[in-house]
């Protein structure tokens, strides 16, 4: 009578094969991180500041844009702060005077910035209030130095698009998520497709061995 022959059990290789695929699968699957486009507001609340945003916005005559005005709140005291934000450094140009380690001064003459000392940054610039402490200056200065500036517009912009969510670098047409899905689900299929072909190999290598004992 012949003798059954044991089927070939799954070779250690095979078995560290599967478990890959568990461990990296959902890591592949999860959605991708978008970042986040910080605001000065945001990057001061993570230092330790408490910051109340005025609810009327910053006008002045000799600008193209609206300014967002802020108090600012910590241990050395309270700040008032002017933080004005344009597309590009270009449109910024269009109203200030900016030179590299200088001051930016408006085109148009104004009073609107008395008691300020003014920063920029690419594209954004910031009225500090003059004449307090020197940490605070320092402190709220450092943070807006730290802003990304292209992150910054482009959440602007995206906020004060109608109808639109502030989302980054999307430009509103939903080309970028549909591109990330698209690099996901490709990058899953490859993932899996050379898993299941070496998975394969292994046990067909396994299965041409002898296996139990006759």
């Amino acid at each position: 009578m012949a003798r059954l022959r044991r089927c070939p059990r799954p070779g250690r290789s095979a078995l560290i094969i599967a478990a890959l695929l568990v461990a990296v699968l959902p890591a592949v699957l999860a959605p991708a991180p978008v970042a986040a486009a910080g605001s000065l507001e945001d990057e001061l609340e993570a230092r330790g500041f408490d910051v109340s945003v005025d609810d009327e916005p910053f006008t002045a005559e000799a600008l193209a844009v609206d300014g967002i005005a802020m108090t600012v709140t910590g241990e050395a005291g309270s700040a008032h702060t002017i933080h004005i934000i344009y597309s590009d450094h270009q449109a910024l140009a269009a109203d200030w005077e900016a030179v590299s380690g200088q001051s930016p001064q408006p085109h148009t003459p104004t009073g609107a910035f008395d008691g300020y000392t003014l920063y920029w940054n690419n594209n954004l610039v910031l009225a500090l209030e003059s004449g307090i402490d020197a940490a605070l200056t320092g402190e709220i200065s450092d943070a807006f130095f730290s802003l990304d500036p292209a992150a910054v517009a482009d959440a602007r912009g995206a906020s004060d698009a109608p109808g639109d969510e502030a989302s980054g670098a999307d430009d509103g047409d939903g080309t970028g998520e549909d591109t990330t899905l698209f690099l996901v689900i490709a990058g899953t299929l490859v993932l899996l497709g050379a898993g299941l072909l070496v998975a394969a190999l292994v046990i067909r290598r396994t299965a041409s061995s002898p296996g139990g004992r006759p």
